[in-house]
């Protein structure tokens, strides 16, 4: 069928989980936002990564898409910027914000092969 994605989503999760305190609705919302976002990234075959480090309290989420250009990085976090064709540019702005009031630091980084990490750091 055209438009379907051949998507493998791989667990490389410690064995013990750690505790955060955050609003479980809002944590889900940036979780389905940042998975979606490197779904619609990956052309035809490719794979999401879910990485936890406990001594760190991180979470990376990775996908093997297109990669996002260095100057597009920052723009990304910024209201109705987009490089969708369809996009609305409120999704990354939103995960900002939720991430923001959570106290929990991020940062988003992409590399020539198209490898694009999302870093969650929980420190409460």
């Amino acid at each position: 069928m055209k438009g379907e994605k051949e998507i493998s989503f791989v667990y490389e999760l410690c064995k013990q989980p750690f505790i955060i305190l955050a609003d479980e609705q809002q944590m889900e919302q940036v979780i389905i936002n940042v998975v979606k976002n490197g779904i619609e990234a990956i052309d035809k075959k490719g794979m999401v990564t879910f990485t936890t480090n406990i001594s760190q309290k991180q979470l990376t989420i990775t996908d093997n898409g297109r990669g996002i250009p260095a100057d597009e990085i920052d723009q990304l976090f910024t209201p109705f910027f987009s490089t969708k064709t369809d996009g609305q540019g409120i999704g990354l702005t939103l995960v900002k914000e939720i991430l923001i009031n959570h106290g929990i630091d991020f940062s988003l980084q992409s590399n020539d092969q198209g490898q694009t990490s999302f870093n969650f750091g929980f420190v409460n």
